[in-house]
């Protein structure tokens, strides 16, 4: 129990490992396509309610949108398999922006603190494809309430929509992330499965995507440089929500983790802080967003820089 089991490559929880189209189809969902033919009869929200699965043949009858979306990401899918991961190196000003004097030095670092779940073992040019395991959630420590997450369930909202080899092998229920590959990692930040660690500066240039990778990086290696704090997401005006016991008016300023993941048949938080859950409905919610994947951090400070540079060449 707990140890780390293998998924097939591709998306950042077990449950997504399902291929690009299926994941594509799943955002079109989520913001509403085919939502009276292909999801509102599947789901029965409330105390005590429950779901079925979106039906594919079902939907594909129902709603002619749906078969011209499962077209489209098809081809997107394809276009998206035939280009390559951006290189810093090949970008306007990117080669000048990496230290090649630390290389050898940050691949050192790299295979020594990180190759243990972020490389493959593979040739050279496959250091940072990942090993492809999912690690329970309390080991990785970053915001547990995704891999919490139980749609997936066979049974349940996206059970054709998700990994048919995690639905086999997470026998043990929700609660894993999966170590994603590091390819092109210099250009996609913010970090983590939430995109929450390091600032977002909306700007896709070269120098805006450096920027964020830079910020990224030194919270990623150093902890105490990290506002944990602000990274809770908090309501910004006075709201009133129902609850069995009546309807209960929160302040600006509540987390909304605090209520947002609450099951209000019992009032017990679905996303408690790991280890807490013993604690029922007493357990405090994990509202803190870019906490967690603490390795690295007791590095020197050139082994650090050394492994930043490293990495911007992958």
């Amino acid at each position: 129990a707990g140890l780390p089991i293998h998924v097939h490559r591709g998306g950042q929880g077990g449950e997504d490992d399902v291929g690009c189209e299926k994941a594509a189809l799943r955002v079109y969902f989520n913001i509403g396509m085919c939502a009276a033919e292909c999801m509102v009869g599947h789901l029965h929200n409330g105390p005590g309610g429950s779901q079925t699965e979106i039906d594919d043949a079902e939907c594909s009858a129902a709603c002619p949108e749906y078969v011209r979306a499962k077209s489209e990401v098809s081809g997107m899918c394809a276009f998206m398999a035939t280009n390559k991961v951006p290189k810093l190196e090949d970008a306007p000003g990117g080669a000048a922006a990496i230290n090649t004097a630390v290389l050898d030095r940050g691949k050192k670092v790299f295979k020594l603190a990180c190759a243990g779940c972020h490389s493959n073992g593979g040739p050279p040019g496959h250091e940072v494809y990942s090993n492809d395991l999912i690690n329970p959630m309390i080991l990785v420590g970053t915001n547990s309430c995704r891999a919490r997450s139980t749609n997936w369930k066979e049974g349940q909202i996206w059970g054709q929509f998700s990994s048919d080899e995690y639905k086999a092998r997470a026998t043990g229920g929700p609660g894993y992330y999966r170590n994603v590959p590091l390819l092109g990692v210099w250009a996609t930040a913010p970090f983590f499965h939430n995109n929450r660690l390091g600032s977002y500066n909306g700007d896709p240039s070269v120098a805006g995507r450096l920027a964020a990778y830079e910020d990224a990086m030194d919270q990623l290696l150093n902890p105490a440089h990290r506002n944990f704090g602000a990274s809770v997401q908090r309501t910004t005006v006075q709201i009133t929500i129902p609850t069995a016991g009546g309807p209960v008016t929160l302040p600006a300023g509540t987390p909304i983790g605090a209520f947002a993941n609450v099951n209000p048949a019992t009032g017990q938080n679905l996303c408690p802080v790991p280890g807490t859950e013993a604690l029922g409905a007493l357990a405090p919610p994990d509202v803190v967003e870019n906490q967690g994947h603490y390795f690295g951090a007791a590095l020197s400070d050139s082994d650090k820089y050394a492994l930043k540079e490293w990495l911007k060449t992958k």
